[in-house]
């Protein structure tokens, strides 16, 4: 939300925003696989770049996979399409579908019954004139208070970088509350 002043300037208010992460692999055998990963962001305070997809196919190794713990690196090729914002137009590549190659580390450990940690970290570098690469690193703690396991409490660290934005990275921590279908 903006608030625009008679002398033109303006001031952000409030922010609407939102995350959608999809990955899902298919194992080939005990160590590898073949994923297929989608990420939406919307950021509406965005000047360019409001909302930005990032779509990957490749192959995942598992170098560590055990009961409770496993770490997983994928790679790659993948497409980046960002659009929105009051300067879109202005801004070379927004608004373009521009390839890229993504690296992914995933880190999931089940401390107990109640407590996991998952932390991901993607890196997409893009394949089109200046543009730098993007980095995109969550976090999430979560605990669940029940045996069945439906119901969670998160805590969730991201931080952010895109191409099209400024050099300053997003950082955001946020509680959660959801169930698992």
């Amino acid at each position: 939300t903006y608030a625009e002043s008679s002398s033109g300037s303006s001031k952000i208010l409030g922010t609407n925003q939102a995350n959608i992460d999809f990955i899902k692999d298919r194992k080939i055998n005990k160590k590898l696989s073949f994923y297929n990963s989608v990420y939406y962001r919307f950021n509406d305070s965005s000047f360019a770049g409001k909302q930005r997809i990032q779509k990957s196919l490749g192959f995942g190794y598992y170098s560590i996979k055990d009961k409770n713990y496993s770490f997983q690196t994928l790679i790659g090729p993948s497409v980046i399409y960002q659009s929105g914002g009051r300067f879109c137009d202005l801004v070379e590549y927004c608004g373009d579908l521009v390839q890229g190659w993504d690296l992914e580390n995933i880190f999931k450990w089940d401390i107990n019954r109640k407590l996991n940690l998952s932390i991901s970290d993607v890196h997409s570098l893009a394949n089109m004139g200046q543009l730098r690469g993007s980095n995109y690193l969550k976090t999430k703690l979560n605990f669940f208070p029940y045996k069945d396991r439906n119901l969670f409490l998160s805590l969730l660290y991201r931080y952010s970088h895109y191409e099209f934005t400024s050099s300053e990275p997003t950082k955001q921590l946020s509680f959660q509350v959801g169930k698992r279908f």
